[in-house]
């Protein structure tokens, strides 16, 4: 009875020591799998912040190329502006010339190329 007594205890250690092992190893691969993980995770954070940073500076370049290309149309709106008013004045001025160029025909008792302009 004390030999079955100690042949039960004997066992239940080495049950308890198997289990003891097999747990210590789960316990590692488990630890190393949360590791690879949490190197998973840090890494897409990374490679999230860097796409947001990318989103970022596209967002950034854009804007730049964007008031680049307003500015530039500013300019080219101020631009013709400008050569409408001096087609204008150049007309009025075209206008005076022919009028005075009538006149100075008139006086000089010739009729014919700016007499029409006169009127103007």
């Amino acid at each position: 009875s004390a030999a079955a007594h100690a042949h039960a205890h004997a066992t239940a250690e080495a049950r308890t020591k198997e289990v003891v092992e097999v747990l210590t190893r789960e316990r590692q691969a488990n630890a190393e799998a949360s590791q690879r993980l949490e190197s998973r995770a840090a890494a897409a954070a990374g490679s999230e912040q860097q796409a947001l940073n990318e989103v970022e500076r596209l967002k950034a370049s854009l804007n730049d190329v964007s008031n680049a290309y307003e500015a530039q149309l500013e300019a080219m709106r101020s631009e013709l502006q400008t050569q409408g008013t001096t087609a204008q004045r150049l007309e009025g001025e075209k206008r005076h010339l022919e009028y005075l160029l009538s006149v100075y025909l008139g006086a000089s008792g010739t009729m014919g190329v700016g007499t029409a302009a006169a009127g103007v």
